[in-house]
């Protein structure tokens, strides 16, 4: 049986969004299984207010940086601040932090020359590294390979399959967000979708969205979708995970798995197909045939799982 604990990598908790109910959307988020948050700071005042609420809550951890945004505000006494605030025991990574080429609200040497200083503190204190990350991969990529950071979060992870492939093959972590929400996105987000096997997921970017409406936003493909909405809609689900091999007469073989019924009337994630010739496939998209000796992967409720059972061998 697995337990499903959640953890928040990436929130605002302390922005004014959160002002009426802050403490009552921390209840709620305990009560959907989100086991820890990460209090993500973009400037000095809001890394002061993100370790307050670490300091006040024993779930809530914080991380501290100068947004891309606000680059020009990393000058010299400000970094020693923000040092000393990265020192306090409830600060866990540096972040967010990089590069914004796309809103260019701060000259682009002023923001490199602040990521780089952020991410020399990360290696002085040995925390990890938060990523903001628009229009400026190839520089991201090339400062980060400079630095070397002991871990990296790319968070709301923007880029193409290739870049995707380049930030896991260099044991990145991957933050799907608001952009593969985006039908402006395009099919190379899409791809992505199916190929990240290492790849993070964020549900919520709290309060931050497309179009800045305050709601839960949720990743395109629908193994990730499915597995937020078991998470979120029970308080505290008891699941298990089972491999199901289709034998040649069952009705699930030559189907897609969108036909199969397995997603949408079962309710049951497919984590991943192993095919008879051992290859495995991680998070196979919808229009995936399933086809007699495949061993399903899945992820359900012991009755759902139950129901998969019959339907695989019949």
């Amino acid at each position: 049986m697995v337990i499903l604990d959640l953890f928040d990598s990436h929130l605002h908790l302390d922005d004014e969004a959160f002002a009426a109910d802050r403490e009552a959307a921390l209840e709620r988020a305990r009560a959907a299984g989100v086991r820890g948050f990460a209090c993500v700071g973009t400037s000095l005042t809001s890394s002061r207010r993100a370790i307050a609420l670490a300091e006040a809550h024993s779930d809530v951890y914080a991380s501290v940086a100068i947004h891309p945004h606000d680059a020009a505000d990393a000058t010299p006494e400000a970094l020693r601040e923000l040092e000393m605030l990265a020192r306090r025991p409830r600060v866990v990574a540096i972040g967010e932090t990089g590069l914004d080429f796309y809103r260019n609200f701060a000259p682009r040497q002023v923001q490199e020359d602040a990521f780089r200083a952020h991410l020399a503190l990360a290696a002085t204190l040995r925390l990890p590294v938060i990523i903001h990350n628009r229009d400026a991969h190839a520089e991201v990529l090339h400062i980060l390979a400079d630095a070397a950071p002991v871990r990296v979060i790319m968070h709301c992870f923007s880029g193409s399959l290739e870049i995707a492939r380049t930030c896991l093959d260099r044991g990145y972590y991957i933050g799907l967000g608001g952009p593969v929400t985006c039908v402006l996105a395009g099919s190379g987000i899409e791809g992505l979708a199916q190929s990240c096997i290492a790849a993070g997921a964020n549900k919520v970017i709290s309060p931050y969205v497309i179009g800045g409406m305050r709601i839960a936003q949720a990743v395109l493909r629908p193994n990730v979708v499915d597995f937020i909405e078991l998470a979120t809609h029970s308080e505290y689900m008891e699941l298990q995970m089972e491999e199901i091999l289709i034998r040649g007469d069952s009705k699930l073989a030559g189907r897609s798995l969108r036909d199969s019924g397995i997603r949408i009337e079962l309710g049951i994630i497919v984590v991943a197909i192993k095919k008879k010739s051992g290859h495995m496939e991680f998070n196979p998209p919808a229009v995936y045939v399933i086809e007699e000796a495949d061993t399903l992967i899945v992820l359900g409720q012991p009755v759902q799982i139950k129901a998969l059972e019959k339907l695989a061998t019949v």
